[in-house]
């Protein structure tokens, strides 16, 4: 049985704990935000993020390769 991937998937957070102060004070509440994302828009979003991962990792790499222990 052959089963079609998904166009969009719903994420289920809380709310932004600065928006929180703002709108209602201080408050032990937690209020939940569901939100629908585009399945493509976050592999792409994914991709950007590890591809800024990689070169962080890398540009230590580099740095690291310039030690020299005498």
């Amino acid at each position: 049985m052959a089963m079609d991937k998904p166009t969009r998937i719903q994420v289920v957070t809380r709310e932004d704990e600065s928006a929180l102060r703002v709108t209602r004070g201080f408050s032990d509440k937690i209020e939940l935000v569901t939100s629908t994302l585009d399945v493509d828009k976050l592999k792409e979003n994914f991709s950007r993020f590890v591809s800024g991962l990689q070169s962080i990792m890398d540009a230590k790499v580099d740095e690291a390769s310039t030690l020299r222990f005498k």
